[in-house]
């Protein structure tokens, strides 16, 4: 029993790592900017997600910006994960 729980974690372990490359190749279709608001606004890379007005000072940019930024890389990112659906059938 103990053999299987060291199994389905090291399994679980697996599928998270496939999965954060997964995501992470669909944010390539992302400019730096648009990649570095979406990683702040949702806390990626072992960070706490931040709001708008605290990623502004961060980028350089006003926080109604960061929210502009981060409406077109999620309309990307959303027509991204749709042309990889598709791809798949």
């Amino acid at each position: 029993d103990m053999i299987s729980n060291g199994e389905d974690k090291a399994d679980q372990t697996l599928l998270a790592e496939s999965e954060r490359q997964q995501i992470l190749s669909i944010l390539d279709v992302l400019t730096e900017r648009e990649r570095r608001v979406i990683e702040l606004s949702f806390g990626f890379e072992g960070e706490w997600p931040l709001l708008p007005r605290d990623i502004a000072p961060v980028i350089g940019i006003s926080s109604e910006r960061v929210r502009q930024i981060k409406g077109q890389a999620l309309a990307k990112l959303a027509n991204q994960a749709e042309y990889l659906k598709s791809q798949r059938m």
